[in-house]
């Protein structure tokens, strides 16, 4: 009979039980699960923006958080909230013009922001200008309704001015028109999906009627958002102008926001006129 060797089979059932206990689950091995929550939510800035201490994103540098400026006789802000609102547009400054015996011309001026700060409600100057702009339009929209908006504008005839700057209705230069050419978007690079449009045509008189200059549909438009006419290649500084080095411009603009008056106004020999334009910024895309 042949001999079984006990101590081999010993050997060899420890390895098989220590391969069972390897290799099974233990309920201590499980890993354990808890579950917490990561809450946040968004309000409306609902406080109200002065006009007159207009808050304005340089154009040059949309990056920056908006800055108050001074806003002198170079534009005006809207009277909306921070959510919601104007922040800027231009006076256009035609200056003046040689009277002529056929169509007269005139392109305005470039725009310069004065940085200011606001202390107790008195709008201190810094000194630090942002000159040689073109003539601009800025909203902002962080209503977060996400539902679209228009800019508008409509405007009066050019009225004759008396010596204490006030509009004589009578007298107007009938026929002259206002033409906002080489429109460009200015926004943040990683918004520009969100970008507004222009649909304005260049020929188009906004002393007539009202005209949509500056639109967003539904989902889009969210931001702060600048529109120039006439800016060079960088989108920011007009046409035909050059900054010196203490923030005076030289030469004349090119292109940008044109003023025509035909021979047929018959202007007056040195009078002012003044046309009264109104931006309505609406919440309807």
């Amino acid at each position: 009979m042949k001999k079984i060797n006990t101590t081999k089979l010993v050997s060899m059932g420890l390895i098989s039980l220590c391969a069972l206990t390897i290799g099974a689950p233990s309920a201590l091995a499980v890993d354990p699960v808890a579950n917490s929550k990561a809450d946040v939510k968004f309000v409306e800035d609902t406080s109200t923006i002065d006009p007159e201490k207009p808050e304005v994103v340089d154009p040059t540098d949309p990056d920056k958080e908006p800055g108050v400026v001074d806003p002198g006789g170079e534009g005006t802000g809207g009277n909306g909230t921070k959510a919601f609102n104007i922040n800027w547009v231009s006076n256009f400054k035609f200056g003046e013009i040689k009277i002529a015996g056929k169509s007269m011309t005139a392109f305005a001026q470039p725009t310069t922001l004065n940085w200011a700060t606001e202390t107790g409600g008195t709008l201190t100057p810094t000194g630090d200008k942002t000159a040689g702009l073109a003539n601009f339009l800025q909203v902002t929209d962080n209503t977060g309704s996400n539902a679209g908006w228009n800019v508008k504008v409509s405007g009066t005839p050019f009225y004759e001015l008396n010596d204490a700057g006030q509009e004589i209705t009578t007298s107007q230069l009938a026929g002259a028109q206002i033409n906002l050419t080489e429109p460009q978007v200015v926004g943040l690079l990683d918004s520009a999906s969100l970008a507004p449009t222009t649909s304005l045509t260049a020929d188009k008189d906004i002393l007539t009627g009202t005209n949509t200059v500056l639109q967003a549909a539904a989902g889009k438009g969210q931001g702060t958002w600048s529109l120039t006419w006439g800016a060079q290649a960088d989108k920011t500084t007009l046409k035909g102008i050059t900054v010196a080095t203490d923030d005076t411009t030289t030469g004349a603009a090119t292109s940008g926001v044109k003023l025509t008056v035909p021979v047929t106004a018959q202007p007056k020999a040195n009078k002012s006129y003044r046309s009264n334009l109104v931006w309505v910024f609406s919440t309807a895309p």
